[in-house]
């Protein structure tokens, strides 16, 4: 894989999917995500700067379907909102869940 933005080629070291997300983790400790849209296109979902600058270690995204989490509070019975969490370990060993609400026809 080829970062545009260093010129460096991280290898790919682990992946998790949450439809239309990808997260992928590289060797270099970096994490990239990206998003696919309804006619399939696959783009890079924008990073905030401190998710470009912190080193990770591990990352999942887990589709909350059912509203377990509570994170989508304005959920009623026929959405067909979910929401997908983010979990990410640093090197120091803290952990940042970050929601990332979509909707789907």
């Amino acid at each position: 894989m080829f970062d545009d933005a260093t010129g460096a080629e991280p290898k790919i070291v682990s992946a998790s999917f949450a439809d239309p997300y990808l997260l992928l983790m590289r060797d270099d400790a970096s994490v990239l995500i990206l998003t696919s849209d309804e006619s399939g296109e696959i783009e890079e979902f924008d990073r905030s700067e401190a998710l470009l600058s912190t080193k990770w270690v591990s990352g999942c995204l887990y589709a909350d379907k059912d509203g377990a989490l509570g994170v989508s509070r304005e959920r009623t019975r026929n959405s067909r909102r979910q929401d997908v969490l983010m979990f990410l370990l640093t090197t120091e060993g803290c952990l940042q869940v970050s929601p990332h609400r979509c909707s789907f026809k």
